[in-house]
């Protein structure tokens, strides 16, 4: 069975050590294989939109890194790949409290 569906299903990070996940880089083809079959199950269930977000760069263990897009975006057919979008968000860094937003008290 198909399982449950989302009208929109947004994936962030689909990136070299994170989607494939580092260790599965290491453990052989049957665990990259089974992380490409997670991603495609989440891409699945969109029934309207689909949204696999990606960066150039990402702060692990304190410093910055430079971050690869998924081989799995690779593999991607080119009909599905369109609207693509770059925006230099800059680095944020670490959350600040926030008291005005609309959403309430907590952390953006």
């Amino acid at each position: 069975s198909k399982g449950l569906e989302f009208d929109h299903v947004f994936v962030a990070g689909v990136e070299e050590s994170l989607m494939p996940h580092y260790h599965s880089l290491d453990a052989g083809d049957a665990s990259l294989e089974e992380e490409r079959r997670i991603l495609y199950v989440a891409m699945t269930r969109a029934r309207h939109s689909l949204v696999l977000t990606h960066t150039d760069r990402r702060s692990r263990w304190g410093k910055m890194h430079c971050a690869e897009p998924s081989r799995f975006l690779a593999a991607l057919p080119d009909r599905w790949k369109f609207d693509l979008r770059h925006t230099d968000a800059g680095g944020r860094g670490r959350g600040r409290r926030e008291t005005q937003s609309s959403l309430g008290k907590g952390w953006a």
